[in-house]
């Protein structure tokens, strides 16, 4: 390398990179859970939608990134983040680490429009305190003997980890 730079490999933590293609074209975006009205995300895997051919791969690359964490979008609790090495040609090559983090987003997408913090909180606390719960009493919600949950059992199992100290929590704030 004698008369070239050389440069570390870059780290972008908080990047969409592997799961959006195109921004404005939803068939290529898989940074975010649709078809429900429900905020709450928590089962939501980047890793499911991680796409390593990507061609934004290949141009974030060339900027010098070389590692990335790959955040869900889209809700109040947006789901599981992974961390990734962009030069992988298979997903099961590239990611690093999955899960790596659970994203909360208390901004004002998050909660939703007309929601502000205080109900954002409302609403985080509410789907631990279900998942506290879901996790104690199990059996008897298999048994379809334990009240209703607002979150899915998927996102209750992805509370409960974040609960037991296994899965990181990572708060997103604008102010």
């Amino acid at each position: 390398a004698k008369g070239m730079v050389i440069t570390p490999g870059l780290c972008d933590a908080l990047t969409s990179v592997g799961l959006i293609e195109v921004g404005l074209e939803q068939a290529t975006r898989d940074d975010s859970q649709r078809g429900t009205e429900d905020r709450i995300h928590a089962g939501f895997r980047a890793a499911d939608g991680y796409n390593p051919a990507s061609p934004v791969i290949g141009v974030t690359r060339a900027e010098g990134i070389t590692s990335v964490g790959v955040i869900p979008n889209g809700g109040l609790i947006s789901g599981q983040s992974i961390w990734a090495d962009l030069d992988g040609q298979t997903a099961a090559d590239a990611i690093a680490q999955a899960p790596l983090a659970l994203h909360i987003h208390l901004d004002a997408d998050g909660a939703g429009a007309d929601a502000g913090h205080a109900t954002a909180i409302l609403r985080v606390r509410e789907a631990f305190d279900d998942a506290r719960t879901f996790a104690k009493t199990r059996a008897a919600w298999e048994r379809n003997q334990s009240r209703h949950f607002t979150p899915s059992r998927l996102d209750l199992e992805a509370l409960a980890s974040a609960l037991d100290g296994k899965l990181p929590v990572v708060f997103h704030v604008d102010r």
